[in-house]
């Protein structure tokens, strides 16, 4: 085992899986935040599955010889931006701007008889 650990790309594989999970479990994470608590219950199983997602495309980088400073960049660009943004627009029209409305459309809404 410590020949394996002594391994420059051994190293190098430990450190995409490494990286791969952890980008998975934030993702997994910015999507169990934006959910909103009273249409959709936590689904363990969705969860996990975009952690998986995550994992194989960090692999998919690995493989493709992508570093970890070109990842990042990559993410912070292209990707991640936009997956952050996203979930937070939606997490605050979720939980503040949608209820507001209904509010709102129930004030204006006439009584019945």
């Amino acid at each position: 085992m410590a020949i394996l650990l002594d391994d420059p790309e051994f190293s190098r594989l430990l450190l995409a899986l490494w990286w791969a999970i952890v980008a998975g479990v934030i993702y997994a994470l910015s999507g169990f935040f934006k959910r909103e608590e009273t249409k959709e219950t936590f689904s363990g199983e969705k969860f996990l599955t975009t952690a998986i997602v995550g994992v194989i495309a960090g692999f998919v980088s690995f493989y493709m010889n992508v570093t970890i400073e070109q990842a990042f960049a990559l993410v912070a660009a292209d990707v991640g931006f936009v997956v952050i943004i996203e979930n937070v627009v939606k997490a605050i029209w979720r939980r503040w701007i949608t209820p507001w409305m209904q509010e709102q459309a129930k004030k204006q809404t006439p009584p019945t008889q």
